[in-house]
């Protein structure tokens, strides 16, 4: 059963005595810094370990195809691409992240680790009967990944390999994942829903609601959570109880995948028509 926070719960209570939602944070709005086209249905980017320039991953075909076309890009912050076809011989990848010299990337079945200096694949970690592998991010010595397909949060260290840390209707349909504090946050794109994953005791707290198709996750500066939606949105969640939509992109058929926030700027991927956006959030 699900551990609600005792905080999180003395909020909901009270905003149902008052009748309304508690907000914690200011309302945000989004401004477009730029947008930059020319990529391979990206899914995923992350900046570099010194923050100085982005990754992003490029699908380049169908997402679970292997067909080798996959790569990893790198751009500007200012929105150029400084070298598009940089790490090659990939599949399909999607969510990944940077640890060091190291990308950590969730490539259909496998967790591939490239060394970023040498350009060069290091390590490919297969993992069996993969439903379909959405995100990846790292919390001390543990890497954890995000199976969508199957209900699952997985685990790889290199002295267990790859486990299960969690599955089942909790953890239904696990996308986006993030580091805060010790704990572990999750978007699940069918329940709307933005939780947090005590690492140690697997304890979960609901810490955010209404959300559709929960991906990318970021952590603005008073500690409230901006979240994009591969549907076209993206979402403010403001408290436990109360989730402002910033932005809908359905009507112009543009998704909002995976991002990563940082600067007091979003970068999202946007598989669908093949580009990235940076957006101040304001």
């Amino acid at each position: 059963m699900r551990k609600l926070s005792i905080l999180s719960m003395i909020v909901f209570l009270l905003s149902l005595m008052m009748g309304h939602s508690i907000s914690f944070a200011q309302s945000k709005s989004l401004e477009m810094k730029w947008k930059l086209e020319g990529f391979d249905r990206p899914e995923s980017l992350h900046p570099s370990s010194d923050h100085s320039e982005i990754y992003v991953s490029n699908v380049n075909g169908d997402s679970r195809a292997k067909d080798g076309n996959g790569y990893i890009s790198r751009v500007s912050l200012t929105g150029e691409i400084i070298e598009k076809d940089w790490i090659t011989g990939l599949n399909g990848p999607k969510g990944f992240t940077v640890k060091g010299n190291t990308l950590y990337i969730a490539d259909i079945d496998e967790l591939v680790m490239v060394d970023i200096n040498s350009k060069k694949i290091i390590k490919r970690v297969a993992f069996q009967d993969a439903g379909f592998l959405n995100d990846v991010n790292i919390v001390g010595d543990k890497v954890f990944i995000s199976d969508t397909g199957k209900d699952t949060l997985l685990v790889y260290t290199e002295e267990n390999g790859v486990e299960v840390f969690l599955s089942g209707e909790d953890v239904k349909a696990p996308n986006g994942l993030l580091p805060q504090d010790g704990k572990l946050l999750v978007t699940r794109m069918r329940t709307g829903e933005l939780l947090s994953i005590d690492i140690e005791t697997k304890n979960i707290d609901v810490v955010g609601n209404g959300i559709i198709s929960g991906d990318g996750i970021g952590i603005l500066e008073d500690g409230s959570y901006i979240i994009t939606s591969f549907t076209g949105e993206i979402y403010h969640i403001k408290s436990m109880t109360e989730t402002d939509q910033l932005l809908d992109s359905k009507p112009e058929k543009i998704s909002q995948n995976d991002a990563y926030y940082f600067g007091g700027h979003l970068y999202v991927a946007n598989m669908g028509n093949a580009s990235i956006t940076a957006w101040k959030v304001n």
